[in-house]
């Protein structure tokens, strides 16, 4: 029986194509019975075309639609028309085309005789290959893996027969399909519900089911443009994006494919399963199709009753077999990694970019043994107790559980408590903490003790963006781990000041790798790309954490470094997402309750009141040995100007830059306090620590001098200038090992004995802590249970204390009570004492708290429980034994929202093989959608 062939072309604003196929099907060996062409376009070149085609044959037929429509409505609409008169279809074929294929002279010959041969065979699909490179594979037949995602068989492959073989699958693609007109007519044709990518692969499923096979046939060849799968076309052909598309027919086949009772669970879980993929799309570096994740799993959560209407209620276990197994998934995975390995080379190759080597390794160049001597040096610091106190150090909290509460925290545990987020940087130092969690306390002395070593290992990485040069890499990273700046913070204990310079160096570095800046530049995969943009956004949360003040300086990097991306904006934009949404809380509590914006920028450590400093003091010290060194330094640096180098320039405008934050921040007066801190009296401001900025300003200066000695043709000059530098990091060792340390290591208690002891046992009595300061005033800190911790500072509190904007519960009690036990007036002090929590009053060790001392010693309810290290100490005789916090919550929605957002970008800076072959496996179109 001969078939009768009736062709439709779906076509829509594209008119080259167009004449290309319409031509094309004219030169045919097998001449259709009729060619019925539907257009949708808008574009005025089309319609020429299709006057012209009517014109050639009576048999040719055009219908023009207007307004938008998809492709299932559009064939639905044309085959309906063109089957039109015929009375019996089991002799007539469907052959339907997109206007975008090219069908060779004998393809619907060989589609025709596959059908007649076999009359079990109900759809027969062409091998559709690249209209630019015939030679190239781009699909032959469609199936789906055991998850129900769509899988293409052969994709991107070169033509060499191999395939040749092949014969049943389980889909096949609209275009070039061949289909019997009565099974057509018995399945309805396409689904109107289902998604574009999911049609062909549903209705071919329930031709299976109709008794039907489903077959390829290689010697029927179609050139196909693919312009819907490459995003050519206009978003509603694919109902979106074409990885979008793909994310929707997966579920769409999953809800209408899989056996009803997994099929409700899975619509069920779907919320659920939309968190886990957000944290496996950062996993495998696509961070880029979260957002369509969610979309396409919202899509199918409230579109239910539609992905209900494709069930049949059939199993699908007589097909199974067709289904992609784990071998063919395994090779295509392994097949596009190998593509887009050699179109990385191939692109590097065009960029002209270099493959020289960078020089030597850090290990080779001796950077091991130099981070063993830095260590060396630094054994004042070794972790040979619990913690360390003095200076700026406090203890953490001795429990992991504690830091963890404390952490991100909307109740601040200190003083007369307040409700406001806790400071950033506790995130940091929970992440420190967690490293020993055991011990939280041995984490951070370890990280004191180990912050010149790091610090010399992040300036060598960076140096080495600017250099081959490893004695040039040693040099100046070793200028830059002794500047006078982070050894005092060293010795002072000033741990956010420390963490931000350790953290400096790598998120220059982790910036210029994402932004391709500097020598070896380039990455070696997509992956490489976005584990870097993730390790960048972590740092920055660290470095904006540890040090606020240069909050102002890390903007403007951020917008240099939008800027170098230039077409990739967006990546700027998702760097800056962790810390938002760890300082969001924050940010909005001193903009719009405590009304002190420039609070923003106050250090997350003790407000200490410092000797004032000129500009030239805080970045050289008084000493003459970093006076020296460090204008030795600057001369270097203002020399680079002269080179050729294009990066000194930026470097210097961004050096001019920290300069000038360091002076806006030394004009900024800031709150006096220290943990719990009440004033009495208006206290007198202190100044932020000019660490952060000045380390700023160091690193690039020497970048500069990096770029001035790399520059230098003559080696004796080159080799000169490297000894001044050389002899500039002597001078800076020779400061540091004059500069005296301020902290020392002791139990992490540091609290009178008797009150911890207390409050190890559960009792939630407060420590009222009052001190004598200039002209009669007085200062009253009141310290709880959890007692002095690095983790309970609480830089909110501190700016709330002077802003009158702010009530304090119990302020008022508190400073009349203070007054009456300093002035011993006789007053009863005994439900002042219990309406505070006061349990224990310590006076410290000073020569001004004497008159202090003698007064508590008159109070009639008090009891000297006397002397300790910290001081004189009374205990109250009846207090409040009764007294709760309420206030106590380890978790918030906020706090749960921070966490998540942390973990998500720790996934996406961790480098792992298998999220990248997962994520190349994802990216095959259209064989699987993202995980």
């Amino acid at each position: 029986m001969s078939l009768r062939v009736v062709t439709v072309v779906i076509s829509h604003d594209q008119p080259t194509y167009l004449a290309n196929c319409l031509e094309a099907i004219e030169k045919l060996s097998f001449r259709p019975e009729r060619v019925l062409v539907l257009d949708s376009s808008t574009q005025p070149e089309v319609q020429p075309i299709l006057d012209a085609f009517a014109k050639k044959s009576s048999n040719h037929a055009v219908i023009s639609i207007e307004g938008q429509a998809n492709f299932a409505e559009l064939a639905a609409l044309a085959i309906k028309q063109a089957l039109t008169g015929y009375a019996d279809l089991t002799d007539v074929a469907i052959w339907l085309l997109h206007e975008d294929s090219v069908p060779e002279i004998h393809s619907l010959a060989e589609l025709v005789r596959t059908l007649e041969l076999s009359p079990l065979v109900g759809i027969a699909s062409p091998k559709q290959l690249s209209i630019d490179n015939p030679k190239l594979i781009v699909q032959q037949g469609l199936t789906i893996t055991k998850r129900f995602k769509p899988f293409s068989i052969v994709s991107d492959e070169l033509d060499q027969k191999q395939h040749d073989g092949m014969s049943d699958v389980l889909a096949a693609s609209t275009n070039g399909m061949l289909i019997r007109a009565n099974l057509w007519a018995e399945l309805g044709g396409f689904s109107l519900t289902a998604p574009e990518l999911a049609r062909d692969i549903e209705f071919c499923i329930r031709s299976h089911h109709a008794g039907f096979r489903v077959v390829v046939v290689p010697t029927a060849r179609v050139r196909h443009a693919e312009l819907a799968i490459h995003g050519k076309r206009d978003k509603h052909w694919l109902g979106g994006s074409t990885k979008y598309a793909l994310a929707k027919a997966t579920n769409h086949l999953r809800l209408s494919q899989l056996p009803m009772a997994l099929s409700l669970l899975y619509w069920l879980a779907l919320p659920a399963i939309s968190v886990l993929q957000i944290f496996w799309l950062m996993l495998v570096k696509r961070p880029d199709r979260i957002w369509l994740t969610i979309r396409a799993n919202f899509w199918a959560f409230f579109t239910l009753r539609s992905r209900v209407r494709d069930r049949h209620g059939l199993s699908n276990s007589g097909i199974r077999k067709l289904f992609a197994s784990r071998a063919q998934v395994k090779t295509r995975a392994r097949q596009a990694l190998e593509h887009v390995e050699q179109e990385l080379n191939l692109a590097k190759f065009e960029q002209n970019e270099e493959t020289v080597s960078t020089g030597l390794g850090f290990a080779a160049s001796g950077g091991l043994w130099i981070m063993l001597a830095l260590a060396g040096i630094s054994y004042a610091f070794f972790p040979i107790g619990q913690a360390l106190t003095g200076g700026l150090a406090l203890p953490l909290s001795d429990s992991w559980l504690q830091l963890f509460a404390n952490t991100g925290s909307s109740y601040q545990h200190i003083g007369l408590g307040l409700n406001a987020p806790s400071d950033p940087f506790t995130w940091v130092l929970l992440t420190i903490g967690s490293i020993t969690f055991w011990n939280p306390n041995l984490a951070l002395t370890v990280l004191l003790f180990m912050a010149k070593p790091l610090a010399f290992f992040g300036a060598w990485r960076l140096v080495s963006l600017v250099t081959r040069s490893a004695t040039v890499r040693i040099f100046i990273a070793l200028a830059y781990t002794f500047i006078p700046a982070l050894s005092l913070a060293q010795a002072e204990g000033n741990y956010p000041a420390v963490i931000f310079s350790i953290t400096l160096p790598w998120l220059l570095f982790s910036l210029a790798r994402s932004a391709r800046i500097g020598l070896s530049s380039s990455v070696r995969s997509v992956e490489q790309s976005w584990a870097w943009l993730g390790a960048s956004a972590l740092l920055l949360v660290v470095a904006a954490s540890s040090a606020p003040s240069v909050l102002p300086l890390l903007a403007l990097l951020l917008i240099a470094f939008a800027i170098q991306l230039k077409t990739k904006f967006t990546r700027a934009i998702l760097i800056t997402i962790p810390t938002l949404g760890i300082h969001f809380p924050y940010v909005i509590f001193q903009l719009i309750e405590n009304k002190q914006p420039l609070a923003l920028l106050a250090d997350p450590t003790i407000a200490l009141a410092r000797q004032q400093k000129t500009l030239l003091q805080a970045v050289a010290t008084d000493s003459d040995y970093a006076k020296w060194a460090i204008l030795l330094l600057a001369v270097l640096a203002i020399i680079s100007l002269l080179t050729k180098a294009k990066a000194v320039f930026t470097i210097w405008i961004f050096a001019t830059l920290s300069l000038i934050n360091l002076w806006f921040i030394y004009s900024v007066d800031f709150t006096f306090g220290g943990l719990g801190s009440i004033f009495l009296v208006q206290s007198e401001g202190v100044k932020d620590s000019e660490a952060p900025s000045v380390m700023a300003i160091s690193i690039l200066l020497l970048l500069a001098v990096a770029l001035l000695l790399g520059s230098i043709s003559r080696k004796w000059l080159q080799r000169a200038s490297a000894c001044l530098v050389l002899a500039a990091s002597f001078s800076l060792i020779a400061f540091n090992l004059i500069t005296p340390n301020q902290v020392k290591f002791s139990e992490s208690r540091n609290l009178p004995a008797l009150f911890t002891a207390q409050a190890n046992n559960g009792s939630e009595l407060r420590l009222l802590v009052i001190t004598a300061e200039a002209d009669q005033n007085f200062r009253a800190e009141v310290i709880r249970r959890s007692g002095l911790r690095l983790d309970a500072l609480s830089t909110a509190y501190r700016m709330s204390e002077p802003n009158t904007n702010r009530a304090y519960p119990g302020k008022q009690e508190l400073a009349l009570l203070v007054a009456n036990l300093v002035s011993a007036n006789g007053q009863k002090l005994t439900e002042a004492l219990k309406a505070v929590g006061v349990g224990y009053i310590l006076v410290p060790n000073q020569s001004n708290n004497g008159e202090i001392q003698l007064a508590l010693n008159t109070a009639a309810e008090l009891d000297q429980a006397g002397t300790t290290e910290f001081g004189q100490l009374w205990r109250v005789k009846h207090p409040n034994e009764i007294l709760a916090d309420n206030q106590s919550r380890s978790w918030s929605v906020t706090k749960a929202i921070q966490l998540s957002v942390l973990i998500g970008f720790s996934l996406l800076a961790l480098p792992t093989a298998r999220g990248r072959k997962r994520r190349i496996s994802n990216d095959l179109a259209p064989e699987q959608e993202q995980e």
